[in-house]
């Protein structure tokens, strides 16, 4: 390969892409460029170390102080069908929070039916067909605070 003279860079010799004055093809800059794209050399390996770094994330249910206990519990047996919430849950490892209608209370299950239109991937909700919003079921266990809106 002959190299051009440093002194002369700016005539038909040099290209700025090689040397030769000759352009590479579209073809050759691909194959060249595919060096320093990123590599996965077991497949699957990049989903694994994501599932593992998710599990580092997650945090253990937090220990409520009994006052704090009976401030839940004293609010759940003020509640009526129909009254706007935010709720803040754990579940799953993560704690999330929630506004919505209380549409049901069912102290036998031990859980609230909330509708909401903030659905996100670790709740379980049923999914209304006529409307955006959701009904979700959180249970008095996974409740850290509960708060009446209006």
């Amino acid at each position: 390969m002959a190299y051009p003279d440093p002194q002369n860079l700016s005539g038909d010799n040099f290209t700025g892409n090689n040397f030769s004055g000759n352009a590479l093809s579209d073809k050759e800059m691909e194959r060249r460029a595919r060096l320093f794209l990123p590599f996965d050399a077991f497949e699957g390996f990049a989903d694994a170390i994501q599932k593992e770094a998710e599990k580092l994330l997650i945090s253990p249910p937090p220990l409520l102080a009994p006052d704090h206990a009976e401030e839940i519990d004293r609010c759940l047996h003020s509640l009526r069908p129909g009254e706007f919430l935010h709720l803040v849950i754990h579940r799953n490892g993560h704690i999330l929070t929630l506004d919505g209608r209380l549409t049901a209370i069912c102290p036998d299950k031990r859980q609230l039916i909330l509708q909401t239109s903030a659905v996100s991937d670790t709740l379980t909700s049923t999914q209304k067909e006529s409307t955006d919003e959701a009904a979700v079921k959180v249970t008095f266990d996974e409740l850290i605070e509960i708060r009446k809106l209006f």
